[in-house]
């Protein structure tokens, strides 16, 4: 992160999961039953946001996002719902690479959010995500793990109750020539959603593949294209993640 850089990022985000759910159901002779259905879920964001190095080992960050969700139940209606966000962060190198990998720290918290839920409110300080992430370079390859934890307010004024997620993701980066990257990894993520999440309100562990490609369109330009493929967990369904970053000095 040189100091006085100012970076420009660009990220589309679409998401397909199931989770299981109970219907109504109705027999040919009208008797009406409960059963376990498959509920879809569809999410699409858009987000611009902005990073600048204020010092060799400062960055600070802003970010608005649009999110559209669709839920769907096979037999049964379809509800759309829409929700934005705004939220600030802060980034720090606390170790370069040297003898050993780089640990680098961040903290990001959700200014202001309305989420992508029916009747949803905008509300103050909706969540709060703290990240450590360690790398470390054997040209042509980077290895990393970064693990994560988000904590999301549920529902009243209550910020002590609300959803907890917990992250691990490996990654490994292998520099093809000077312009194109693989990116490969695995992630694992714990959510305890909490005694105000009714319905949802259960412990869960998901892991997903993830798979990507980076390349530097020019010197200040980088595209990168990342799919998320689950592999275990409560439902199913994998991502497509396109992003575009700009770098002014």
């Amino acid at each position: 992160m040189p100091p006085s850089t100012f970076t420009l990022s660009t990220q589309t985000l679409w998401q397909q999961s199931r989770q299981p759910v109970l219907a109504r159901r109705e027999t040919s002779t009208g008797t009406a039953f409960l059963s376990v259905a498959q509920r879809e879920v569809d999410q699409a964001v858009t987000s611009v946001g902005a990073r600048y190095g204020f010092a060799s080992r400062w960055e600070m960050n802003a970010r608005l996002s649009h999110r559209q969700t669709r839920w769907r139940v096979p037999g049964g209606p379809t509800t759309r719902a829409r929700g934005s966000a705004a939220d600030v962060g802060l980034s720090w190198l606390a170790r370069p690479e040297g003898a050993g990998p780089a640990v680098l720290v961040d903290v990001r918290a959700d200014l202001l959010a309305r989420r992508a839920f029916p009747d949803a409110q905008p509300r103050w300080l909706d969540g709060l995500e703290v990240g450590i992430t360690a790398y470390r370079s054997l040209d042509p390859v980077v290895f990393s793990l970064a693990g994560r934890y988000r904590h999301q307010r549920t529902g009243g004024d209550d910020a002590l109750s609300g959803d907890h997620n917990v992250l691990l993701a490996p990654q490994v980066n292998f520099a093809v020539n000077a312009q194109v990257t693989l990116l490969g990894g695995l992630s694992l993520q714990y959510r305890d959603a909490g005694s105000g999440a009714g319905d949802d309100a259960r412990a869960s562990l998901d892991s997903a593949l993830r798979l990507g490609l980076g390349y530097a369109a020019s010197r200040r330009s980088t595209l990168f294209l990342n799919t998320t493929i689950a592999t275990s967990g409560r439902g199913g369904g994998a991502g497509l993640d396109l992003e575009w970053l700009y770098r002014f000095q």
